[in-house]
């Protein structure tokens, strides 16, 4: 772990929401997709599910990543199809 590293910040639907800025219902499809996931946590003696924010956000920019590479070759084909 490096200096300045929090191991293990878990954050409810919402915060991460708003930290994507994207609604809570985008959140729950992005995790019913498989493009993020949740950890379950124990908060305050139950058992919570919740989002662990640095694997959180590197798969979200993955996936907007590969997204954005898949449009940008579709755009090509469609140059190179073009007579």
């Amino acid at each position: 772990m490096s200096d300045g590293e929090v191991k293990g910040s878990f954050y409810r639907t919402e915060i991460i929401a708003q930290l994507f800025g994207v609604t809570v219902r985008r959140v729950q499809q992005l995790t019913q997709e498989g493009i993020i996931s949740t950890t379950k946590i124990l908060e305050d003696g139950k058992s919570v599910r919740r989002y662990d924010l640095v694997p959180t956000i590197q798969a979200y920019v993955k996936y907007l990543s590969d997204k954005a590479y898949e449009i940008g070759r579709a755009s090509c084909r469609e140059r190179v199809s073009s007579p």
